[in-house]
């Protein structure tokens, strides 16, 4: 069988990254058929905060046939001789920004003349640019010496491939959503809360500028539960001052706590509305999980999430528009029974037509990791 290397900072069980660990873990899912997959990894989750409750340094086994090595930073370098380099097809690098996690693994692959595909989630979106922007542009300079035949950009919406072309204007990009898996297949909660966001809380997901814009127009009967790492403490408190003054307005917005992946469902199917406001997203997974749990989305247009609009199932506003912030707030909390029903009716179809899909994305991904 083929097999494949993959390279991820963070891997299951891993979940205060966010999605690209989820992206990850769905891809080896879904191909485990096709290809054989060792995963290269750290034993912490975000920003080394949490160490993970596994086994460091020894190769195991993830879905009965797959290899996954759990590395501690000091042992980093001296476990890449239990990788079986030498029978890869190629190597999947799940960040750009990374001398560990990319650059290294790009230095191996050339050294053995192995294909790269590099999956930078969501890491050019200008949101994200602009953060640390001196050493990251130096870092896209840099990388221009590594570029070579045999690497491959992979992105799942159209906007990352725009942003990658602006410094690579050569190399070759494949546009591949992601595979979504859900466990959810029925809905078992009764939906007795208003709104709920789940997500990172730094500047990207853009809270403050939401909250600051239902504050200038005077929001009320707003119920908002927030969970998710507090990844940037002063941002937060910038929030937290926002959220007293809105509090005081006959609203009632509290922030909750971290998820893991086991809980996302059922916290999504206790809510009538998912609320993600951010600048930009890569796919935004937890977007998917909300409307597979007839959670109605309200997500911003720089999402990659047109198929919300088109198929009338939520509502999206332009995220630098205090206006078109309010308004949609405002009609979800003035929206009827029979209206929310048919809105969650239409969040079935679209996952449906999702779900679909993943058959199709397989040929897609073999193509993509082996050709």
């Amino acid at each position: 069988m083929h097999k494949v290397i993959i390279f991820t900072e963070y891997f299951t069980p891993a979940f205060l990254a966010g999605g690209p660990p989820k992206s990850a873990s769905n891809i080896i899912k879904f191909m485990k058929d096709k290809i054989n997959f060792e995963i290269y990894t750290s034993n912490y989750d975000l920003r080394n905060i949490n160490k993970l409750k596994v086994i460091n340094n020894h190769p195991l086994k993830f879905l009965n046939k797959n290899k996954v090595i759990y590395n501690s930073t000091i042992r980093y370098f001296f476990n890449f001789n239990k990788l079986n380099i030498l029978k890869a097809r190629s190597f999947y690098l799940n960040s750009f920004f990374s001398i560990k996690w990319c650059l290294l693994p790009l230095l191996i692959a050339i050294l053995y003349k192995k294909k790269v595909i590099i999956s930078p989630r969501g890491q050019f979106h200008k949101s994200s640019i602009n953060q640390k922007t001196i050493k990251k542009k130096l870092f896209i300079f840099c990388f221009n010496f590594f570029l070579n035949k045999n690497i491959c950009f992979h992105v799942t919406d159209k906007n990352e491939y725009l942003q990658i072309k602006k410094y690579y204007k050569k190399i070759n990009i494949k546009i591949i959503p992601n595979f979504f898996f859900s466990n959810n297949n029925k809905i078992h909660e009764k939906k007795n809360k208003q709104f709920v966001f789940i997500g990172r809380i730094t500047k990207k997901k853009n809270l403050l500028f939401f909250l600051t814009s239902l504050k200038k127009y005077r929001i009320e009967n707003l119920t908002l539960d927030m969970f998710g790492p507090i990844e940037d403490l002063n941002y937060w408190n910038e929030c937290k001052k926002i959220i007293d003054i809105l509090n005081k307005n006959n609203n009632k917005i509290s922030y909750q706590r971290p998820l893991n992946y086991k809980e996302i469902n059922k916290v999504l199917s206790k809510y009538n509305f998912f609320v993600l406001p951010s600048t930009s997203e890569n796919f935004s997974l937890t977007t998917a999980e909300a409307i597979s749990n007839k959670c109605i989305p309200i997500v911003t247009k720089n999402s990659p999430w047109k198929s919300i609009e088109d198929t009338n199932c939520g509502i999206r506003f332009n995220p630098n528009s205090e206006k078109e912030i309010f308004l949609s707030i405002k009609k979800a909390i003035n929206m009827k029974k029979k209206q929310k029903i048919a809105f969650q009716n239409r969040c079935i179809n679209l996952i449906k037509k999702i779900k679909n899909q993943n058959m199709l994305l397989k040929e897609q991904y073999f193509k993509l990791l082996l050709n």
